[in-house]
């Protein structure tokens, strides 16, 4: 009986050692809504100078029109708009924090930003700055839109999504509140209200947006792009 007990311990012990151990899944250390919330102050090139030491290396930044765009060309990008300039008063108005029930380093959330164009504002770059927008005192109350930054274990910004417009026209909202950029959210809400109707619409048209990566990747890489290369994003991101 011994000798058999022993062969069902060899046994038993066999299928321990062949068996892998189960890894438990990464937990944030730090609270994600922190995070995203500092990150809206300090570092995201749109409400305050883009702060790339809050970006992973394998950052990418996605919204609904422009994107994906790599770490370098994000940081870029957000240094050329430059738009805090122009609305230096500009605030997110941010709420509804919550974490996404599948991927805890990702938080989710809306914003209802509001800003007043009160100094010269050139978002072409510096090459063109004889086409700076000159301060109307317009102010500008954009719609509501779904946001998303993902974290790294470490704390840093892997993925940004931004600008979604959950609602374009906000009829239930009060007058005092509700968006007045012609339902263009982000950047494209912030040329409406600085009274570029117009240059807001033209970003719709996905060949004006092909045409300007192509002169930024052949003629004038100062021209800020609105798509990284696809070999130069990281391996994880897709579409």
């Amino acid at each position: 009986r011994s000798a058999l007990l022993s062969l069902k311990d060899a046994a038993s012990l066999s299928v321990r050692l062949r068996t892998p151990a189960m890894v438990e899944p990464p937990v944030p250390v730090q609270d994600v809504v922190e995070l995203a919330e500092r990150f809206l102050k300090h570092g995201t090139g749109y409400y305050s100078p883009v702060d790339p030491d809050l970006l992973s290396d394998d950052f990418v930044f996605r919204a609904a029109l422009i994107g994906p765009l790599n770490k370098a060309d994000y940081c870029y990008t957000m240094t050329t708009l430059q738009v805090y300039a122009g609305y230096p008063d500009l605030q997110p108005n941010a709420f509804a924090f919550t974490i996404d029930p599948a991927d805890p380093f990702r938080c989710w959330f809306f914003t209802r930003a509001t800003g007043t164009f009160t100094q010269p504002w050139n978002p072409f770059g510096q090459k063109l700055s004889a086409l700076t927008l000159q301060p109307t005192g317009a102010a500008a109350r954009l719609p509501t839109e779904a946001f998303s930054i993902t974290f790294t274990p470490e704390g840093k910004v892997k993925y940004l999504t931004v600008g979604y417009v959950a609602d374009r026209w906000e009829a239930s909202m009060p007058d005092a509140h509700r968006s007045n950029t012609g339902g263009f959210g982000a950047v494209l809400g912030l040329f409406y209200a600085a009274g570029q109707q117009q240059l807001a619409k033209a970003a719709l048209n996905a060949n004006g947006r092909a045409v300007g990566n192509w002169l930024s990747n052949n003629l004038d890489k100062s021209l800020a792009k609105t798509r990284s290369n696809a070999e130069d994003l990281p391996p994880w991101y897709r579409e």
